[in-house]
């Protein structure tokens, strides 16, 4: 029976960490801080990880004053990842979406404008891709399976299949459009809340899973998820060996 969890036993023969809690990692510092902690960054913010895969699960821009600067850390973590035989995924979140969606709307992400315009960047920094942080954010995926787990934003994906969402998925993306429903309804695989409460949801997830020959998947949308209401689970990260 498939799981749908926050933790995580990688598939893989590659080591892999895993971000469950962007609220406070969006501050540039508390994501190197996190990040050392879990071996993957040394002492001087640079990647230590070796052959790792990092995955961060979306939300690294908005809700706080140093989004910029976070961007900046997975830019060049992901340089430094590469060199080394690793990587780094960032998938997206609700946040990144929904600016993509509406880059000229800064009602939606006014913490993000508000900083933007006091660091005198422009808008356009984040949307044209042939720029370091645009490129970064067209280019994150909507989801990331890695062997038999599923990582994405808020955790619930249609059916019927995952091989037909993701030609949805695909197709969305490389036409832009951000305010799909696939991306932008309320119970999309970015936005959705609360389903894993809701047993018939979580039966029918259950068995999309199981059909699609997955184990679990970790989300990152709402960190008390799955009963975790402790301070350290607001910072959860793992990396796991196969065994």
């Amino acid at each position: 029976m498939p799981r749908i969890s926050a933790s995580l036993k990688s598939r893989t023969h590659r080591r892999t960490a895993k971000s469950r809690d962007q609220r406070r990692a969006r501050h540039a510092a508390g994501a190197r801080r996190f990040a050392q902690r879990r071996g993957v960054v040394d002492s001087g913010g640079r990647w230590a990880a070796g052959n790792a895969l990092l995955i961060v699960v979306g939300d690294s821009i908005d809700k706080g004053p140093q989004s910029l600067e976070v961007l900046d850390e997975w830019i060049a973590l992901s340089a430094q990842a590469a060199a080394a035989g690793g990587r780094v995924v960032h998938t997206l979140g609700n946040h990144e979406a929904e600016f993509l969606a509406a880059p000229d709307d800064s009602r939606k992400a006014a913490e993000l404008y508000a900083e933007l315009q006091a660091k005198g960047v422009p808008v356009s920094d984040l949307t044209d891709r042939t720029k370091p942080y645009g490129k970064f954010l067209g280019e994150m995926p909507l989801a990331a399976r890695v062997g038999r787990w599923l990582f994405c934003h808020a955790g619930l994906y249609p059916g019927p299949n995952w091989a037909d969402f993701s030609s949805a998925a695909g197709a969305a993306l490389s036409a832009g459009s951000y305010g799909d429903p696939l991306l932008s309804s309320d119970d999309s695989i970015l936005e959705a809340k609360d389903w894993w409460k809701d047993p018939a949801a979580r039966s029918a997830l259950e068995a999309r899973l199981e059909a699609d020959g997955m184990y679990g998947l970790v989300q990152g949308h709402q960190p008390k998820a799955y009963g975790f209401r402790t301070a350290s689970a607001r910072w959860m990260g793992a990396s796991y060996q196969d065994r």
